[in-house]
């Protein structure tokens, strides 16, 4: 269970619980903004979670995205990277997902 309420800038989240619906709920938090490093690890957020963190008007301020082992493929990773909505974005670690192209 994911707690929008909490504030946020750095938010790391490592279980086989977390999946899209979890990520949406946390984008819509009015705190979502203040993220700066977002690590999702060992999650089923699949390419729905990850359009979702790239269609969020949130994400202005997001340097780092980690999205390990997080049920990825090329679909999901191309939407992060041609998102207008992660214009900070230094670093991208998708690991461990089975991505092809």
């Amino acid at each position: 269970m994911l707690y929008p309420s909490q504030s946020l800038e750095t938010k790391r989240l490592m279980t086989a619980e977390v999946d899209a619906a979890s990520v949406v709920q946390l984008l819509e938090s009015p705190f979502a903004a203040q993220l700066d490093t977002f690590w999702v690890d060992w999650s089923a957020i699949g390419d729905d979670g990850a359009r979702a963190i790239a269609n969020s008007p949130h994400m202005k301020k997001m340097e780092n995205l980690v999205l390990k082992n997080a049920a990825l493929s090329i679909e999901g990773v191309k939407a992060l990277l041609t998102s207008e909505n992660l214009p900070a974005l230094k670093f991208l670690s998708v690991w461990g997902n089975n991505i092809t192209y």
